[in-house]
């Protein structure tokens, strides 16, 4: 996958449930009738508003987190369905490349980041080279700008302490990272203790309205969202 770096080492978050229940709601019954609306990002946070000096990109570094499961593919199921079948193609979350297109078109890097774990395997081949061939067969941004993780269970025990700690070590190399999508909830609070604003956060599935201040995107598409709040935002920087 050109450049992608698969998640290997990584150290455990301390304290890592403290940061994540701080603001966390008790649950869907916390999310307001409003939750399933588009709001109107506030570009002023992470873009560039028009008429400012867009930088390089590879001087201010922003990027967009996405899990892979029920995020990306059309259910959590298509995985299962995949390794029972190697010669099965998992399906596509309508609208899913078409959103990571737009983001990489507005200069944002992107970080797969999946609790795929690092030992399983397409038939022969290791999840890691399979799911990178799965992004780029359905033509997913990747190679330059793409970053792909997957989920080594021998290092890092819990898998939302692998996500948050490898957001954060990817903060710490000068990725700003400003958004996220996910359908897991675990995913919500490796995101919000990576430091990711909750308004930042696009929820579809079961993690919709999990946590309140995140910003729920109805089933099934990622096209109205796209078209509603992606699409209404200035490049971050200049490629």
């Amino acid at each position: 996958m050109g450049n992608a770096r698969w998640a290997t080492s990584i150290a455990l978050v301390t304290a890592m449930a403290v940061v994540a229940v701080a603001g966390c709601g008790s649950g869907g019954d916390d999310a307001s009738a409003d939750d399933t609306a588009e709001p109107t990002v506030d570009e002023s946070t992470t873009a560039v508003a028009a008429g400012d000096d867009v930088q390089p990109c590879a001087e201010d570094r922003h990027g967009v987190v996405i899990d892979m499961d029920g995020t990306l593919t059309a259910s959590i199921d298509e995985l299962a369905l995949w390794v029972a079948n190697p010669a099965y193609d998992p399906a596509v979350r309508a609208g899913a490349v078409d959103l990571m297109q737009a983001w990489r078109t507005l200069g944002y890097e992107i970080v797969y980041l999946t609790g795929r774990p690092a030992d399983m395997r397409i038939g022969r081949t290791p999840i890691a080279d399979a799911t990178a061939a799965w992004l780029e067969r359905h033509r997913f941004p990747t190679g330059e700008g793409t970053q792909l993780f997957v989920w080594d269970a021998s290092a890092v025990e819990r898998l939302e302490q692998f996500k948050a700690q490898t957001l954060i070590d990817l903060q710490r190399e000068g990725l700003s990272l400003d958004y996220g999508y996910t359908d897991a909830t675990l995913d919500v609070v490796a995101y919000r203790t990576a430091g990711i604003d909750a308004d930042h956060i696009f929820t579809i599935g079961e993690a919709s309205g999990f946590q309140e201040g995140t910003v729920a995107v109805p089933d099934p598409s990622w096209l109205p969202h796209q078209v509603a709040v992606v699409d209404e935002l200035p490049p971050v920087c200049a490629v």
